[in-house]
C-alpha cells in the first residue's frame, strides 16, 4: 500500500480529487459527505492502478512522506483547496503457495479465528496481514 496526497476542491457538483503524483487521476464523487468521497476517490484510485498495470503503465512513486507531511500541514493553500491523504491498494498479484512454520497452539488459535469469520486459514492470514496497513 502506498500514500499519495490528494488534492480536493469542493463545490456545489460535489468534491474532486487530483493527484499531481498520477497525471491523468482524477475522481468526483457528488455529494457532500467527506467520508463517503475519500472511500470512493480510494477506490477510483485502485481501479486507475490496476488498469494503468494492466496497460504496462508504470505507477509512479508517492511523494516521500516529509514532503508529503508539510503539504498535509501547510496553511497557505488556495482558497477552496484542501489536501488528504489517499490510500492506493494495489491488486492481488499472482498466488503463491507458501510454506510456514508456527507453532501448535498459534495454528489452533488461527484455525479458530478464521472459521469465526467464516475464512480459510490463508485468506484469513491474508486479511490479518492486512489490517497492519
Amino acid at each position: 500500500m502506498s500514500i499519495y496526497i490528494a488534492e480536493v476542491h469542493m463545490d456545489k457538483n460535489g468534491i474532486g480529487f487530483t493527484i499531481d503524483d498520477l497525471p491523468g487521476f482524477a475522481a468526483h464523487y457528488e455529494g457532500s459527505d467527506m467520508e463517503e468521497a475519500s472511500k470512493a476517490a480510494e477506490a477510483v484510485l485502485r481501479d486507475w492502478i490496476a488498469s494503468n498495470i494492466d496497460r504496462g503503465i508504470a505507477i509512479p512513486a508517492p511523494t516521500p512522506a516529509i514532503i508529503a507531511d508539510r503539504k498535509l500541514q501547510a496553511e497557505d493553500r488556495p482558497e477552496g483547496i484542501m489536501w488528504m491523504a489517499l490510500r492506493a491498494r494495489y491488486p492481488a498479484a499472482r498466488t503463491m503457495r507458501i510454506n510456514l512454520s508456527v507453532d501448535e497452539r498459534t495454528l489452533s488459535e488461527i484455525d479458530d479465528k478464521a472459521s469465526a469469520r467464516g475464512l480459510t486459514r490463508s485468506a484469513f492470514m491474508v486479511e490479518a496481514a492486512r489490517a497492519f496497513d
